[in-house]
């Protein structure tokens, strides 16, 4: 499918906890990042139906990324959900983020960046020192935006059937 490749973006980047009008395209844009191909590749393809503990975590929105111990991080541009990242609790005092996806069109116009420091603001105000995240290492963009924003390789904190590159990232107080 090809996108025409939108060159500079004025979006408005939101938490979902302030503005609860934005549900509905949260959830559009968490089934899109969900059947993302490359996620499904070494296991035959994008399914029809998606397994039923991703099924929920839409239909559950925002889950894990309620406040008060999480959130869900917004980029809006006339209406339309853009981009989107979770952050949720992993312990007392580390968060993970989650689910970071901009649509393809809005790539490359510095809103993945935008998305990140709202996103580590926002980890710093529900009182994290401490921010993990997993990451593809084939999303080769990705692994270079967080390492733009301050993250680092750190050891696995879980497990996977697939690699993945794990990083972290203190948290100013």
């Amino acid at each position: 499918m090809q996108h025409e490749t939108v060159t500079r973006v004025d979006a408005h980047v939101v938490l979902l906890s302030t503005h609860p009008e934005h549900e509905a395209g949260a959830r559009a844009i968490l089934e899109e990042y969900l059947r993302l191909p490359d996620a499904w590749e070494h296991r035959g393809g994008v399914p029809e139906r998606l397994p039923l503990q991703f099924e929920r975590e839409i239909v559950d929105l925002p889950g894990t990324a309620a406040p008060p111990t999480g959130d869900i991080v917004l980029a809006e541009i006339d209406g339309l959900i853009v981009a989107a990242g979770h952050v949720v609790a992993f312990d007392a005092g580390r968060c993970e983020f989650k689910r970071v996806y901009v649509r393809p069109p809005y790539r490359h116009a510095g809103l993945a960046t935008r998305l990140a420091r709202v996103m580590l603001d926002r980890a710093a105000s529900l009182s994290y020192s401490t921010v993990l995240l997993d990451v593809m290492p084939e999303r080769t963009a990705a692994v270079r935006l967080w390492e733009s924003v301050g993250f680092r390789v750190c050891p696995p904190y879980r497990e996977y059937d697939v690699p993945m590159q794990f990083m972290t990232r203190p948290l100013e107080r």
